[in-house]
């Protein structure tokens, strides 16, 4: 029992220091409207309808047409605590709720009058429907504020991304695979300013970046202060946090953290990430990096962070490098994944960054989402097939591997992939292509890919094992 009390307690305390925190929904509605109406432009600001917060009081009967009309006289206090703006705060005792728009108090009004002529237990039917209809539409109301008014955050002056200057746009993981690829789609397009963040600036990677355009800034998500100064001025951030290069879950959640609070702070109107629903959760299978994405997808929602998070399938690149072909005799190679017969979603990475870019032009339409996106879906016989197609000179082959092969390899990370894969067999990483192809209408097939990539790929089955 002790632990349980210690456990709520710094939980608490971890929610009371975490800047952004929703620790309630009345609250963060509240905090919400005042911070737009500082922070947003007049243009803006005027958009926003002054949102009424009132006690919920039961609808009382009109008078009859034989009654006086004179109306009741009301106390100051009594009104001051009837209606207030979202400028302001209730009282703890108070309870919070959206004032219905007129066309709906009408309808309110009219059926309290109604119900007059009723017997009692129509009356008492009609005032429990009531109650529905007043809980449901306060439900509908929180969750559209809420939502709305990340949107609105995130859109700044313009609902379209319309910016006379290049847009800020700092990317985390630049000189990794995916984040790699966002950096350069970002760079291709002059309406970005991209800042590259490093913790090694002076490798080739970042020359090479720095070469093409972009802003070396050195930080380390492990250290919070680094990551402020990174964040600090952008407009948009995209985030991808690295479990292999540590394979620790804890750390990787915990750096995350740190790009989500900066985040916060600075006031970043688009924050893009890589998300993943979380394998231990939906089926119970150990995934380390895929559960520690879920766990900061849950973290970034539960902010007024004005997100979008990708949900990422396998890409053609693993083809270069872990899951390369290997070898099995001279002219022979083998395609190692363990899907037995079942489809895979795939994507190339260069149509993550396309998607990214998109997703930041046109924030109206992608803000407080998750994008589960892929370009199509293959068995491991189809791309067996495709690389027999275009490599002549050598053979091809799928072993029927299982996941309990891969658990039982040994090698460091061997369960997480395992994991991965027993996830994808079990068809709960839904992916959708035509949601994709929404974000980026000129995805790349993996006959496409093999064709752009054949010599990388002859030169990564060209590696000893």
């Amino acid at each position: 029992m002790a632990e349980t009390d210690s456990s709520s307690a710094s939980a608490s305390e971890e929610t009371s220091a975490r800047p952004g925190l929703r620790s309630s929904v009345t609250s963060a509605e509240i905090e919400l409207r005042q911070s737009t109406s500082a922070d947003l432009g007049k243009k803006t600001a005027s958009k926003l309808t002054e949102i009424k917060i009132t006690e919920v009081t039961p609808i009382e009967k009109e008078p009859s047409p034989t009654t006086s009309t004179s109306k009741p006289s009301t106390s100051s206090s009594e009104t001051e605590s009837a209606t207030k703006t979202a400028t302001g705060r209730t009282s703890a005792k108070s309870s919070v709720t959206f004032a219905p728009e007129p066309a709906k108090l009408e309808k309110t009004s009219a059926f309290a009058t109604t119900s007059l002529s009723l017997d009692s237990s129509s009356s008492s039917k009609k005032k429990e429907d009531q109650r529905r209809w007043t809980a449901v539409e306060e439900a509908d109301a929180r969750k559209g504020f809420m939502i709305s008014m990340k949107r609105v955050m995130g859109c700044g002056s313009s609902l379209d991304a319309m910016y006379d200057d290049p847009m800020p746009v700092v990317v985390f993981g630049a000189t990794g695979l995916v984040g790699g690829a966002v950096a350069r789609a970002l760079l291709r397009d002059k309406r970005f300013e991209v800042k590259a963040v490093t913790r090694s600036p002076t490798t080739d990677v970042s020359r090479k970046l720095a070469e093409e355009g972009a802003i070396i800034v050195t930080a380390d998500l492990n250290d919070p202060r680094s990551v402020n100064r990174a964040v600090g001025g952008a407009h948009a951030v995209f985030l991808v946090t690295h479990y292999w290069e540590h394979m620790d879950k804890d750390k990787e959640i915990q750096q995350g953290k740190h790009c989500v609070d900066a985040a916060v702070s600075a006031g970043v109107a688009h924050f893009v990430f890589y998300g993943s629903e979380s394998p231990k959760n939906v089926c119970d299978v150990e995934c380390g990096y895929m559960d520690a994405k879920a766990e900061i997808e849950n973290y970034v929602k539960d902010t007024i962070l004005p997100y979008t998070a990708l949900r990422l399938p396998f890409y053609f690149e693993h083809l270069l490098s872990v899951f390369r072909p290997h070898k099995v005799r001279p002219g022979v190679f083998a395609v190692a994944l363990p899907m037995e017969d079942k489809p895979m979603d795939c994507i190339s990475v260069k149509d993550v960054g396309r998607c990214v870019v998109n997703v930041l032009l046109r924030p109206k339409a992608h803000l407080c989402r998750v994008l589960p996106v892929t370009a199509e879906k293959l068995t491991v016989q189809q791309i067996t097939d495709t690389l027999n197609k275009h490599f002549a000179d050598r053979k091809f082959i799928c072993p029927r591997i299982r996941v309990k092969d891969y658990e039982g390899f040994g090698f460091k990370g061997s369960k997480d992939i395992a994991g991965m894969f027993q996830f994808f067999q079990d068809g709960q990483e839904v992916h959708d292509v035509k949601v994709t192809r929404r974000v980026n209408s000129s995805l790349c097939s993996f006959d496409r890919w093999v064709v752009e990539n054949k010599q990388k790929l002859a030169e990564a089955m060209n590696v000893p094992e």
